[in-house]
């Protein structure tokens, strides 16, 4: 393995626990084909006991901001959807120099060139 990846996951609904599902079940392939491996550092969601529970040790927090803050984390994933608080993840995010990855087309299609 040539280097880790610290992700954190902001929003544990549909897609935010697909995307976890997804990372933890692949994470041996994409490091195979990488030699990057994938590690989930924490993820944020208002329902955090569900999310903890579901999420098998991974650190959970219900504020965004231990998330964006955390100088472990090298790429935050917002999947919360709409505009706010979104927009203010993505570019406190940024602003601390981590690389931003979403879904959120409403976000992108209302505040793209902004952000």
């Amino acid at each position: 393995m040539n280097r880790t990846v610290n992700v954190g996951l902001i929003g544990f609904g549909t897609v935010g626990s697909g995307v976890f599902e997804l990372l933890q079940s692949n994470a041996g392939l994409i490091a195979r084909r990488t030699g990057i491996a994938i590690r989930l550092a924490a993820i944020c969601d208002t329902r955090t006991a569900e999310t903890a529970a579901a999420a098998g040790g991974v650190n959970v927090t219900g504020d965004w901001r231990d998330v964006v803050s955390s100088r472990e984390i090298d790429i935050v994933a917002e999947l919360i959807g709409g505009t706010e608080p979104a927009k203010s993840i993505h570019i406190s995010a940024l602003e601390q120099g981590k690389d931003v990855v979403t879904a959120n087309k409403k976000l992108l299609a209302e505040d793209g060139l902004a952000i």
